[in-house]
């Protein structure tokens, strides 16, 4: 996985990512309510609210607006016109009983349509400005049933359940009580959510969902500083029936440049289970620790005890053979810092990709010692690339850019 952020352009990125994470968020909204009403519910505990929502019936499909807002990064380095993801946009979704989502989202600066569509076990997302299209087949689940949770498949959730969710949150976050609410002219509730300890530069998200079945309606995530959501979805114009299938029967255009995360993502799901299939690897544990790390790598590790006033807390093995890499973690919770090193890839930057990967996106450098960084600043944190010494470092945060500089000249 790490290796796919750091070979990843910056753009590559965030249409990957953000738009998974849109699917994720409005592929959940087949089972909204049909008709429109200016109604609140009733006051309700939290758990309650969340039991008593999750208990509607499913519907057929959903055809919707959307409306998609994006500040993360400062409009000055946003080209007009361009990725509706970084620049915000609006679109429609469709989606089916069957677990198929199509999203068509259109810039608000007329930058063209990206198109996103899951349909099956396959994942393809198209992206307007570049000609690009990022596939991902959907890895098979090697999971078996004694790897399961216990109820994992009950639907839906008993309140001792939704009591047992909301109580582990609650270890990490500051959850409000359930607000009675009204979105999009649906009875909802709304929570606000906050991290208990260091966020980083995260303020905290604010979540509507629908009272008579749960679907979300409406996410708003805020920076601190800012009273404005830096990221926000929300659904309007809802409208409900079967979807034809043949909605989901597009395809990408034959002349775009694809890229196919497949192998990755099989990859970041065996790393997670310590697998590659096999019992035996299954088994495996992480490699950790600063000399058991550095005795798998075949270049000097840089990794102080203390770098940009942070303390060094985490180290780990990614990858292996020639390749492998380490990751190194700097302060705890979502405000550190990590460091991601390895090898550098030979095959010149930029080399086999549009030559319009970066065109929408402006990014300043500053000086690392001797060596030249590049670096993504946005309301939530900052990204920062450079190489030294035939070594790639890739340092990300939910940090201001100067935390981020000062860690990397600490290596």
């Amino acid at each position: 996985m790490l290796t796919f952020l750091r070979r990843t352009s910056t753009k590559g990125l965030t249409i990957f990512f953000g738009t998974l994470a849109a699917l994720l968020t409005v592929g959940a909204m087949a089972a909204i309510g049909a008709s429109s009403d200016s109604s609140k519910p009733a006051s309700k505990p939290l758990d309650e609210a969340v039991a008593g929502s999750l208990s509607g019936d499913p519907i057929a499909g959903v055809t919707a607006r959307i409306k998609f807002t994006n500040r993360l990064i400062d409009s000055s380095a946003i080209a007009t016109g361009s990725d509706p993801l970084i620049g915000g946009g609006s679109g429609r979704l469709w989606a089916d009983d069957k677990g198929n989502v199509r999203l068509e989202l259109q810039s608000d600066g007329g930058g063209g349509d990206l198109q996103a569509v899951v349909k099956g076990d396959r994942i393809w997302i198209s992206h307007p400005s570049s000609g690009s299209v990022f596939v991902l087949n959907l890895p098979a689940d090697r999971s078996s049933e004694h790897d399961k949770p216990r109820n994992a498949d009950k639907w839906p959730p008993a309140l001792k359940t939704v009591r047992r969710a909301i109580t582990a949150l609650s270890g990490d976050a500051e959850l409000s009580s359930a607000v009675p609410d009204n979105v999009g002219g649906r009875p909802a509730y709304s929570v606000s959510v906050s991290p208990k300890d260091n966020g980083g530069l995260l303020s905290g998200a604010d979540v509507s969902w629908d009272a008579r079945n749960g679907a979300p309606l409406r996410i708003d995530i805020r920076a601190k500083g800012s009273s404005d959501p830096v990221l926000a979805i929300e659904a309007t114009d809802v409208s409900f029936g079967p979807v034809a299938a043949s909605v989901f029967d597009i395809a990408p255009a034959r002349d775009a440049k694809v890229t196919d995360f497949t192998g990755r993502a099989q990859q970041l799901i065996d790393s997670k289970r310590g697998s590659t299939g096999s019992k035996a690897r299954r088994e495996t544990k992480p490699v950790t620790g600063i000399e058991a790390v550095q005795a798998k790598l075949g270049f000097t590790l840089a990794a102080p005890a203390e770098a940009g006033g942070l303390k060094r807390s985490e180290v780990m093995l990614v990858g292996t053979g020639d390749t492998a890499g380490a990751l190194v973690a700097y302060g705890t919770g979502l405000g550190s810092v990590l460091v991601l090193q390895k090898p550098a890839d030979p095959k010149p930057r930029g080399s086999g990709n549009s030559g319009n990967d970066e065109a929408a996106l402006a990014l300043p450098t500053v000086k690392v010692g001797a060596e030249e960084a590049t670096e993504l600043p946005t309301a939530l944190g900052t990204g920062l690339t450079f190489t030294r010494d035939g070594i790639e470092y890739a340092l990300l945060g939910s940090v201001t850019p100067a935390t981020v500089e000062a860690v990397a000249r600490g290596l």
